[in-house]
């Protein structure tokens, strides 16, 4: 009895700090990503303070019409809706997935998602992305902040790996698809940097292994996407492509 309470006891310490690191891969993707969440978060209130200054001179100078308000006041709440999607995304993206009910979903879905907070790192870093996203794909049932997670690991590391390299043109092509057969859907995340040298290709997925800078690269995205997908029935492979 003592021994089994101990394996209860172990597997509780080892479920705990499997969150605990999922939560802090998750929050270091989401840190990276600041700076392309605060444009994201500044041009709608930026279009908003012009609006609100337009409507607040005419106003002054009793010029403010009916006509002002009903072209003016949909598009402030346009924008406030917008800031909401945002933030409620941003909300449900960090909090940790125990406990919460799964839902369907699709790649597609999820990976168009994940734009909404990495689109504009790209774009601040000068990377082209590409997509080629099957809307028609089956949906999968899980926790779509989980394979959010993935996609945003997967993009932060192409764009760290290009940037680290110097390569010239950087892009990212993000692909969906139905697998040959149709037994899985498959997404690709591929990049035109210089790829990975065979003597790393299974180190990449060991925990806290990194080739980027350690002071800010934990080495936990690979290997906690692994096992994400690998609740899912599913697996995380690297494939190299000799360029065209």
């Amino acid at each position: 009895a003592e021994l089994s309470q101990s394996q209860v006891s172990l597997r509780k310490m080892r479920a705990e700090r499997e969150q605990a690191l999922g939560q802090l891969a998750k929050l270091s993707a989401m840190g990276s990503t600041i700076s392309g969440l605060c444009h994201e978060i500044a041009q709608p209130l930026n279009i908003i303070k012009l609006i609100a200054q337009s409507l607040l001179r005419d106003a002054r100078r009793d010029r403010l019409t009916k006509d002002d308000c009903e072209k003016d006041f949909p598009q402030l709440i346009g924008q406030v809706n917008r800031l909401a999607e945002l933030t409620e995304h941003i909300r449900v993206y960090s909090r940790p997935v125990t406990g919460r009910p799964e839902e369907l979903f699709t790649l597609s879905q999820v990976a168009e998602d994940t734009l909404k907070l990495l689109g504009q790192q790209l774009k601040d870093h000068n990377v082209d992305l590409v997509l080629e996203l099957d809307a028609a794909l089956p949906a999968v049932s899980g926790h779509p902040t989980q394979m959010e997670q993935v996609f945003i690991n997967l993009m932060n590391n192409a764009r760290q790996v290009m940037e680290a390299a110097g390569t010239p043109g950087k892009k990212i092509t993000l692909r969906s698809r139905l697998q040959e057969g149709g037994a899985a859907v498959i997404l690709e995340v591929a990049d035109n940097g210089p790829g990975v040298a065979e003597a790393l290709r299974e180190k990449i997925f060991e925990p806290f292994f990194t080739t980027g800078d350690p002071t800010s690269c934990f080495g936990l995205g690979l290997p906690l996407s692994r096992k994400i997908l690998a609740g899912y029935g599913g697996k995380l492979e690297l494939v190299t492509v000799a360029p065209a």
